[in-house]
């Protein structure tokens, strides 16, 4: 949850625009990636989704849609020729959806609280 004026940031994998990126790109995530996940932590699966889900995702732009929607002021930058997209913004404002979660987690913490 995200306070009024509260700030977020984070990193996601993105697939490249640039052909010449991709394929090099894309083996790295879909087999080295996991290779190395597989040597030293034991578990390939949990980092072959990675490759996974950056060819199914693509980037976050459509995504900004979603946190518009919510209220959030969203800012996109670039890195590694596209390979990561920095995501940062601010809550703006409280759409309905915020209201009612809000209003529905108090009413549900105080109800918890007032049981013996």
């Amino acid at each position: 949850m995200l306070k009024i004026n509260g700030q977020f940031a984070f990193v996601e994998i993105s697939k490249p625009k640039n052909k010449l990126f991709i394929i090099p790109y894309m083996f790295y995530l879909k087999f080295l990636i996991p290779l190395i996940g597989k040597v030293f932590m034991g578990n390939s699966m949990d980092y072959r989704m990675l490759g996974i889900y950056c060819e199914k995702f693509v980037d976050c732009e459509k995504f900004k849609i979603y946190l518009e929607k919510e209220g959030l002021q969203v800012k996109f930058c670039k890195y590694f020729f596209g390979c990561a997209t920095g995501v940062k913004g601010k809550g703006i404002r409280i759409t309905m959806y915020m209201m009612v979660m809000l209003l529905t987690s108090h009413v549900a913490f105080t109800q918890c609280w007032q049981q013996p």
